[in-house]
């Protein structure tokens, strides 16, 4: 049996134990907004000028909390000069985050959550020890009703990252950014905005924009970077879905006295059903492929090497936390 090399972490309890207990008190609060509580979720926003869509539509909002669980086939990479050997691992990820509102106005929306991630690496040959690292975040944010057809939000999610080979301190990440939202049609939606990332020392500055279109009441189409998606419902319990997520982490590293930060990133397409379970909890399974993947050793901010890694099959299954439908303000 290989020792866990990531022994040393800022909490005092191991990533295993935080899973579980992570999990049963996401259960626990889904469970506290359940009946009378996602009643008076509803009732508020009926009460004021929000409006989250006027055409009738079969597919749900999306998630606003999630428990999820993904797996991939053994993994495979080449290595490089003196930095990584190569290897094969396999990948464990566990993804929590819970998002609630805290404060309906007429016009203002206030959020606030968390955000939980632990990763796995099984190495199977190459002689390295079994890996295991955590995210964990906190997320706030604000929305406003700006006019009958158009809102803008903002939002800020502070991180921190365990490193690997039990090294301290955690790495930290921040982000934070504006979207706006604008309604040209019953059926179409723009999406537009930007979000700035600190991470390690390094900042970024993304857009973002797309659209979401909504055909018909069964189909709805989002392109917006970088996750486009396409949902079918095919009946108000069952849907299927089809897209690409990205998927990765960072994290820094020490060798030889020098600190360095090391990206693993790709992204998966992904396909799958989802099912209804009660009015607002969805069970998802679904498989698909990651491509693009690659390991990025950098240091002092300058890319230093780059492996590639084989495209592998992904297994995934998810408990998904949606809002129900009705949120928008009823007419007298």
């Amino acid at each position: 049996m290989r020792k866990n090399s990531c022994a040393a972490h800022l909490i005092p309890f191991r990533p295993r134990s935080a899973v579980v207990a992570l999990a049963f008190i996401s259960v626990c609060l889904f469970a506290a907004r359940s009946k009378a509580g996602i009643d008076q979720l509803v009732y508020d926003f009926q009460q004021s000028d929000f409006e989250f869509g006027k055409v009738e539509s079969k597919v749900p909002y999306p998630p606003l909390s999630w428990v999820s669980y993904t797996v991939y086939d053994k993994t495979e990479f080449s290595g490089g000069p003196g930095k990584l050997d190569a290897g094969v691992f396999q990948e464990h990820d566990f993804s929590q985050s819970l998002i609630l509102p805290v404060y309906i106005g007429k016009k203002d929306l206030f959020i606030a959550g968390e955000t939980f991630g632990y990763s796995r690496f099984d190495f199977k040959e190459g002689g390295r020890d079994d890996e295991e690292l955590y995210t964990m975040g906190l997320i706030g944010g604000w929305v406003q009703q700006v006019s009958p057809n158009s809102q803008v939000s903002a939002f800020a999610s502070p991180l921190i990252t365990s490193q690997l080979g039990g090294q301290d301190p955690e790495g930290a990440e921040f982000y934070t950014g504006v979207v706006g939202l604008y309604r040209s049609s019953d059926a179409l939606t723009w999406l537009y905005g930007g979000v700035y990332e600190y991470s390690y020392g390094d900042q970024f500055i993304y857009p973002y924009a797309g659209l979401i279109w909504l055909p018909t009441v069964d189909w709805s189409v989002s392109i917006v970077a970088p996750w486009p998606n396409v949902t079918y419902a095919v009946s108000d319990r069952f849907m299927l879905h089809a897209g690409f997520v990205p998927a990765g982490s960072k994290w820094s590293v020490e060798a030889n006295g020098d600190r360095s930060t090391l990206a693993f990133g790709g992204w998966n397409l992904m396909a799958g059903g989802e099912y209804r379970l009660n009015r607002f909890m969805w069970l998802s399974a679904g498989v698909g492929v990651s491509g693009f993947r690659s390991f990025q050793l950098s240091g002092d901010g300058d890319a230093d090497m780059e492996v590639k890694v084989d495209r592998d099959p992904i297994f995934s299954m998810a408990l998904n936390f949606r809002p129900p439908g009705g949120l928008t303000r009823r007419s007298d």
